[in-house]
C-alpha cells in the first residue's frame, strides 16, 4: 500500500521539510518571472503550486486575500523564517511620482477585505499590518531599492466598487489599493515569521483603471519593472541567508 501523501504536500506540491527559509509568495506569475528568478517549474496541486531551489521557495497562491492568507497559515511549522510578497497595485492619484510600472513597498496596510461590508457602506477597517522591521531595513541596504516609494494603503475586497470609494480612500489618507498585503503581513504575524512585501503599480484610480488594455510603452515599463524586483528580491534572499 503506498504511503498517504502529507497534508503539506497535497496543498503545496513539496513536503514542509524542503521550504527554504526564504519564501516568495505570488498570487499570480507574470510572463517572465519564472525566467528573472531562474525558475523552470512548479510543483502544481488544486491550490497552490510551489518549488524550492538551493536559496529560496516560490508559491504561487493564486489572487485573493483568502488564498494568500491560508498559503501563509500553512508554513507555521516550516523552516521557513521570511516571507517576501510579489504582486500588483493601484495608486489613488496620478502624479510624477506614482505612475505605471514604479515599485512600491507597503509600509501600512489595513485590511478591508469582507465584500459584504463594502457592498453595505458598513465598513469597520482593522489596525494596519506592517512588514516586518527587520526586512525594510535589510531592503534599505539594497542599492536597487533607492527608487522604491514606501506608501501605505488598504487591501480591498472588491475590484468592481473600488472606484466608488475614491473619496474614502483619499480621505484615510490611502496611497495605494491592493488585494493580498493585510492578510499576507497579519497571517505572518500570527505564525510569528517575518514578512515584506514588494509591489509593481499596475493601475492609477481614476486615471488608468485595472480593466484597460494597457499599451505598449506601458506594458514594457511594467516588464522591465518585474524584471527589477526580481533582481531586488533575489539580493533579499542572498541577504537572509
Amino acid at each position: 500500500m503506498c504511503n498517504p501523501i502529507s497534508k503539506f504536500k497535497a496543498h503545496f506540491g513539496i513536503e514542509s521539510d524542503q521550504v527554504k527559509k526564504t519564501c516568495i509568495v505570488t498570487p499570480f506569475l507574470t510572463k517572465h518571472l519564472l525566467e528573472f528568478l531562474n525558475i523552470k517549474k512548479l510543483h502544481k496541486t488544486k491550490l497552490f503550486a510551489s518549488v524550492s531551489n538551493d536559496s529560496f521557495t516560490l508559491i504561487h497562491t493564486g489572487i485573493g486575500a483568502q488564498k494568500v492568507g491560508d498559503a501563509v497559515l500553512f508554513l507555521k511549522d516550516t523552516p521557513c523564517q521570511n516571507i517576501l510578497l510579489f504582486g500588483a497595485c493601484g495608486v489613488i492619484t496620478n502624479s510624477l511620482e506614482n505612475t505605471l510600472g514604479q515599485i512600491i513597498c507597503p509600509t501600512s496596510v489595513v485590511a478591508i477585505e469582507s465584500f459584504s461590508e463594502i457592498l453595505t457602506g458598513n465598513i469597520k477597517p482593522a489596525q494596519p499590518s506592517q512588514p516586518h522591521p527587520n526586512l525594510l531595513k535589510t531592503l534599505k541596504k539594497i542599492p536597487e531599492s533607492q527608487n522604491i516609494q514606501f506608501l501605505q494603503g488598504c487591501s480591498f475586497g472588491s475590484l468592481a466598487l473600488e472606484e466608488q470609494y475614491l473619496n474614502f480612500f483619499k480621505n484615510h489618507n490611502f496611497q495605494f489599493i491592493d488585494q493580498e498585503a493585510a492578510a499576507c503581513f497579519s497571517a505572518a504575524a500570527h505564525i510569528k515569521k517575518r514578512a515584506l512585501a514588494l509591489f509593481f503599480i499596475s493601475d492609477i484610480l481614476p486615471h488608468v483603471p485595472y480593466y484597460l488594455a494597457l499599451n505598449d510603452k506601458q506594458q514594457k515599463s511594467i516588464n522591465q519593472t518585474i524584471q527589477k524586483i526580481s533582481t531586488i528580491l533575489l539580493k533579499l534572499v542572498s541577504e537572509l541567508k
